[in-house]
């Protein structure tokens, strides 16, 4: 037969008297069990409580699954005030960003533009980021690089190709037919 009733509710004046009467004769929770009558793992569970929480834990009934739960939503005014603080530092951050750049992209287009007249115009912003890199020792993103050459206009439109050369028969080790 199972010990003890199913599904007894222990008060918390008895879980309380149980814990002081182990800690006060220093018995362990199988002989306190015992002497109650009841499971030694309760006593023991009992016992952490009142260690962690104090004598007032042992009165809180915790029974059933803990559950995660929803998780309690802010009051409506404080996540409105939070949606606006959020807006105005996205506001603030683009502000400081766009206040930047033209002074940068200035420097970097001058500087884009010395490379192209030392090369004739045909670098393309792969090359010309490697020159930036070597000669300057700027180390920039070669997405920027070709922005800022989209932007002012710095692109090379030279392409080069091979020109097609005619050669004779005798040149050829098969005949041609």
């Amino acid at each position: 037969m199972p010990k003890g009733i199913p599904n007894k509710r222990h008060t918390g004046e008895f879980k309380q008297q149980v814990v002081e009467y182990m800690q006060e004769h220093k018995l362990s929770c199988v002989e306190t069990a015992k002497i109650f009558d009841t499971d030694h793992k309760n006593v023991a569970l009992w016992e952490r409580i009142h260690l962690t929480y104090g004598a007032e834990g042992l009165y809180l009934e915790r029974r059933g699954r803990g559950g995660k739960g929803k998780p309690s939503k802010p009051p409506k005014q404080v996540e409105e005030d939070l949606i606006a603080e959020n807006q105005r530092l996205r506001a603030e951050n683009d502000y400081v960003k766009r206040i930047d750049m033209p002074q940068r992209d200035e420097h970097l287009a001058g500087m884009v533009r010395e490379c192209q007249h030392r090369c004739g115009e045909t670098y393309g912003y792969r090359r010309i980021h490697i020159w930036l890199i070597r000669e300057k020792s700027l180390n920039l993103n070669p997405k920027t690089v070709l922005k800022v050459m989209n932007k002012y206009g710095l692109l090379s439109e030279i392409r080069r190709r091979r020109k097609y050369k005619v050669m004779g028969e005798q040149v050829h080790k098969y005949p041609i037919s």
